[in-house]
C-alpha cells in the first residue's frame, strides 16, 4: 500500500490535506480543470493557498464553473458583477487576467485546433518534468522551467502567469512530478 508523504503545508488542515490528496500534483489531461487551477493560481499570487481553495466554491459559481467558452464571453456588466462578489477575491488584475485567459484559450484553439490540456503539456514537452528537489517542503518559488513556460504563456496572450504562478501552476497540475510516495 502507497502512503503520501505529505509536505508541511499539507498538514495545515483538513482542506489542505484532501487538495494534496486528491488533487495536487496528479497529471491531468482536463483541459477545464486545468483552467480552474491557473485560474486559481493568478488569484493566488500574493496570497495564502488556502485562503483561495477555500473560496473556491465561491470562484466556480462567479466564473460559470470555470466553462472556459462562458469565460471568455464574459463583458463590462460580468466584471461589474465580479468586483461586487465579496465573496471572491476582488483584484480588478486578476479578474481581467482569468476573463483574458480564458479568451487566450479560445483563439489558441481556433488558431491551432488545440485544447488546454494539450497547450499545457506542449509547454513541458509533453511529459511529465521531474522535481527540481528530493522534498517537497522547500520548493523553489521558480525554476528555469517556469521562467521558460512564463515566458512562452505571455507570447502567447495569457496574462497574469509570472514564473512564480507558472512554477505553483505547473506543480499543482502535475506537469512537474512533484508527488513523493513511499511504499
Amino acid at each position: 500500500m502507497t502512503k503520501l508523504q505529505r509536505p508541511k503545508w499539507a498538514e495545515q488542515n483538513d482542506v489542505m490535506r484532501d487538495y494534496y490528496d486528491h488533487s495536487w500534483g496528479i497529471p491531468s489531461h482536463d483541459s477545464q480543470w486545468l483552467f480552474e487551477l491557473l485560474s486559481l493560481e493568478v488569484f493566488q499570487a500574493g496570497l495564502s493557498w488556502n485562503g483561495v481553495w477555500q473560496k473556491r466554491d465561491a470562484f466556480r459559481q462567479a466564473f460559470a464553473n470555470f466553462a472556459v467558452d462562458r469565460v471568455a464571453a464574459m463583458g463590462q456588466d460580468d466584471y461589474h458583477r465580479l468586483m461586487a462578489n465579496e465573496a471572491i477575491i476582488r483584484n480588478q488584475r486578476k479578474i481581467m487576467s482569468t476573463i483574458r485567459n480564458a479568451q487566450t484559450i479560445c483563439r489558441l484553439n481556433k488558431e491551432q485546433g488545440i485544447n488546454f490540456a494539450q497547450y499545457c503539456w506542449s509547454l513541458v514537452g509533453h511529459q511529465q518534468q521531474p522535481s527540481p528537489i528530493e522534498n517537497n517542503d522547500h520548493l523553489p518559488a521558480k525554476t528555469d522551467l517556469s521562467i521558460r513556460v512564463s515566458r512562452q504563456m505571455k507570447r502567447d496572450g495569457f496574462s497574469g502567469v509570472g514564473p512564480v504562478v507558472a512554477m505553483s501552476f505547473l506543480c499543482a497540475a502535475g506537469l512537474i512530478d512533484v508527488r513523493h510516495e513511499k511504499n
